[in-house]
């Protein structure tokens, strides 16, 4: 198989069309793909762990809104992620083990009630004291 480019000249590099059934539905898939030394199912099998991930990183994108790279680094990008998933993961955790459908508020209140309660000990202050005015 050979795809053409702008202007109607060959692609470079030969393709091969790929079909697979998902066994779910029977629904056939077509890939087109460069690797020509793999069979068929290995990949499918590659795709298919390449949407799991593009399922992750969309469901990153959508509950953080993560901003661009602060670091060009490896390991400050592997931290970076790594929190990331942490933070993601959090209202999750909170949510199954308080059963409440606004988790997400509830715990960001009692993540900033205790940020505030070690600002006041980093500050000599007694944190029994703001109990009458932090919910």
């Amino acid at each position: 198989m050979s795809l053409r480019e702008r202007g109607g000249h060959y692609a470079g590099r030969p393709l091969r069309l790929v079909r697979a059934r998902v066994e779910a539905s029977g629904e056939e898939i077509w890939f087109v793909t460069s690797i020509a030394w793999l069979e068929s199912y290995q990949v499918a099998a590659i795709y298919q762990e390449r949407w799991q991930i593009e399922g992750l990183i969309k469901f990153l994108k959508q509950r953080l809104q993560p901003g661009h790279l602060v670091t060009r680094d490896v390991n400050g990008i592997q931290v970076m992620g790594s929190m990331t998933l942490i933070v993601a993961l959090l209202p999750i955790v909170y949510r199954k083990l308080d059963s409440d459908r606004r988790a997400k508020l509830r715990f960001a209140q009692e993540l900033d009630t205790e940020i505030v309660r070690q600002i006041v000990l980093l500050c000599g202050g007694d944190p029994a004291k703001m109990e009458n005015f932090v919910t």
